[in-house]
């Protein structure tokens, strides 16, 4: 759904993070949406070492009240990049 590299970025991080909530509330006004973001080096880059410990980097979690909206926004989103 999403790579690393889109994730350092404040702004860039900000809009994926939008762009999936408006996607997700057409199934669920109440949604909850969670990147894990990786970790910076001093540089502004991806410190690969230090993101190995990052659970869930670069995977999107998305809370829904009813398994049946979860189910409809997997089928639609699913495979979709966001970025």
């Amino acid at each position: 759904m999403v790579n690393q590299e889109e994730l350092v970025d404040d702004q860039e991080y900000g809009e994926i993070l939008e762009d999936i909530r408006d996607e997700c509330g057409k199934y669920d006004k109440n949604e909850n949406v969670r990147i894990p973001r990786p970790i910076k080096s001093e540089k502004g880059r991806i410190d690969l070492k230090a993101s190995e410990s990052v659970e869930g980097l670069g995977k999107v979690f998305v809370m829904f009240e009813k398994v049946e909206e979860c189910a409809a926004a997997l089928l639609a989103i699913a495979g979709r990049q966001f970025a």
